[in-house]
């Protein structure tokens, strides 16, 4: 429930139908909703709150269902405040906090991580694919895609996965795809959103294709500005 007044907050959108925000909205203004009477029980709100991540899961398609990669999911990621989020090697200590993203492009290159930046700045759909070369590259329908070298120090190589309480990653985990185990690899990144759409769903699409290669060149295929 929380998550659906905060992506309604965020978007700045109050054309949104409000229809079943009124029970998050009591924690907000509770003697204009209706006070403690309406108050959802713990148990309700839990269990709205794995509907609504289901649901979101549910949303989310993997944009290209015919080319098989080693490893692969989908999911839907929960953004904080501000969108984008990372695919990093969750064990180093470099990314105990994550990696930092410049706010320049759709990709931010670090060392053992990659910040990749939302459109719409709100949940996006995510799918990972894991290969062991480097697949054509496809541009249409895509309105971002840009690439970067990243090191695996541990052979991890993750999208953050929603933990219990948390309010940002995967709604389900997303496979390892670091294939090769502990080496060097090149992310490619696809994004494209509907910034027209009016929805609590996500509404933004990202594909993240890895595979092994030496080179840490950011090259930027396509860029919306």
């Amino acid at each position: 429930m929380w998550r659906r007044t905060d992506e309604w907050l965020r978007s700045g959108d109050r054309t949104i139908n409000m229809r079943g925000l009124d029970g998050a909205l009591v924690f907000l203004c509770p003697d204009v909703i209706g006070g403690p009477d309406l108050m959802p029980s713990d148990e309700r709100m839990v269990e709205e709150d794995a509907d609504y991540v289901a649901a979101s899961n549910a949303a989310c398609r993997d944009p290209w269902p015919r080319t098989r990669a080693r490893k692969q999911g989908t999911a839907a990621y929960f953004t904080s405040e501000g969108g984008g989020y990372h695919l990093a090697d969750d064990v180093d200590p470099d990314n105990e906090y994550g990696v930092e993203r410049d706010h320049g492009g759709l990709l931010t290159g670090e060392e053992t991580g990659v910040g990749i930046e939302t459109i719409r700045q709100l949940n996006v759909c995510v799918t990972v694919k894991a290969f062991d070369k480097a697949p054509p590259l496809r541009l249409r329908g895509w309105q971002e895609v840009a690439e970067v070298g990243v090191t695996s120090r541990s052979g991890r190589l993750m999208v953050p996965a929603l933990g219990p309480g948390g309010e940002e990653g995967a709604g389900r985990t997303l496979p390892n795809v670091a294939i090769k185990g502990p080496g060097h690899y090149r992310v490619r990144v696809y994004a494209r959103a509907d910034e027209a759409a009016v929805t609590m769903l996500p509404a933004e699409w990202h594909l993240i294709v890895v595979y092994p290669g030496r080179s840490k060149k950011e090259v930027v295929h396509r860029s919306r500005g």
